[in-house]
């Protein structure tokens, strides 16, 4: 399948029944007018920062009450940084960039969750949200939070953890690739 250029995708797992959320219409649109375009492409130290800027802007969305398509959310807590779930996600968005695809499943058939688990991360409910082709972590975030799926996994009180991965491939069908591996661990 093919997407147009920025496109997003959101996919989430709970109590072990896969629910995929409706991508819905394109969030993202070509000028958000709020974000300044680059003029360089990001240093390794500048994709750490937008990661972290990632990180920072979905605990503020998911602080707010907000309603992703017709379904209401309370304000949910802050999630906590988690290496391994970045891992899974760096290692995803730089598979995609490689393979040339974009996709929740790699064409390996690999889902989300495999890859989360081969990560080391037991977990209990998982989720993942991708996007491609933005240039800024406010792009990104605000592209999500406007796509009632993306949103509804970032508004998931059950998911406690975030690791984030950004990847700047200019080579590549999207150039951008941004992941985000939610994670709520297994007790055992």
């Amino acid at each position: 399948m093919r997407w147009t250029f920025p496109a997003l995708l959101a996919l989430t797992l709970a109590a072990c029944d896969l629910l995929p959320q409706n991508a819905g219409d394109n969030p993202f649109p070509s000028s958000t007018g709020t974000a300044p375009e680059r003029s360089a492409p990001p240093t390794d130290k500048e994709a750490s920062e937008y990661e972290r800027q990632v990180f920072e802007l979905t605990n503020q969305a998911r602080a707010q009450a907000r309603t992703c398509g017709d379904e209401h959310f309370p304000a949910a807590p802050p999630l906590e940084w988690n290496a391994t779930l970045a891992r899974a996600a760096a290692a995803h968005a730089r598979d995609m960039a490689e393979k040339g695809y974009f996709a929740h499943e790699s064409p390996d058939g690999k889902t989300p969750f495999d890859r989360i688990r081969t990560a080391g991360y037991r977990f209990m409910s998982a989720g993942e949200n991708l996007a491609a082709g933005t240039r800024t972590p406010q792009q990104t975030v605000q592209g999500w939070l406007r796509s009632p799926g993306h949103c509804a996994v970032l508004m998931n009180r059950t998911l406690r953890e975030l690791g984030v991965a950004y990847l700047r491939a200019p080579r590549s069908e999207y150039r951008t690739y941004w992941v985000q591996n939610f994670g709520s661990r297994s007790p055992l």
